[in-house]
């Protein structure tokens, strides 16, 4: 199991790299930055994601018994994830916006 995250996780990297363009055509800055929190938010769930893996593998070994993550935690990441993502977004928006360029 953690063979094919693993893997997942090294294809999700390997897509985000392919598709990173250095100047994206992009005539706003809004949609930079609606860029940049989705960026952000990937990447910070992946590395969540691999924490999350990673301390319920050592505390299966530690007790010596099988522990699994509780169902509902996707959906609450997933849900946490777009809080990051619009929280983020907002921030850059008030950082960039002092100027009125929208």
């Amino acid at each position: 199991m953690s063979l094919i995250s693993l893997v997942w996780i090294c294809g999700e990297i390997w897509v985000a790299r392919i598709f990173s363009k250095t100047h994206p055509r992009r005539d706003e800055l809004s949609d930079e930055h609606q860029d940049s929190a989705i960026r952000f938010t990937f990447f910070f769930m992946v590395i969540l994601m691999v924490v999350f893996g990673f301390a319920a593998t050592i505390l299966s070994l530690a007790r010596r018994t099988i522990y699994a993550l509780p169902s509902m935690l996707l959906p609450t990441l997933a849900v946490f994830a777009l809080a990051v993502a619009d929280a983020r977004y907002l921030w850059l928006e008030h950082e960039g916006g002092d100027n009125d360029e929208d």
